[in-house]
């Protein structure tokens, strides 16, 4: 006979599993320029869109260093 608990314990173990996959999956991060402060949050994205975050930034603070000035 199958109990609520037995429902309850079965139901986090599968919340727990769907967490695990979402993040192995997904991405969240942030990146902040260390020149103007400028800051880039995401949250669910996949690897693909994140290191295309990632470039941006980059793109972004070597700008400040080839202008020489904060944008």
């Amino acid at each position: 006979m199958t109990t609520a608990l037995d429902v309850l314990t079965a139901l986090v173990i599968l919340a727990c599993l769907a967490q695990l996959v979402a993040w192995s999956i997904l991405r969240w991060g942030r990146l902040k320029c260390p020149h103007c402060g400028l800051t880039i949050r995401f949250q669910g994205v996949k690897r693909d869109e994140a290191l295309r975050l990632q470039r941006h930034m980059n793109n972004h603070i070597a700008s400040h260093e080839t202008t020489g000035a904060d944008q």
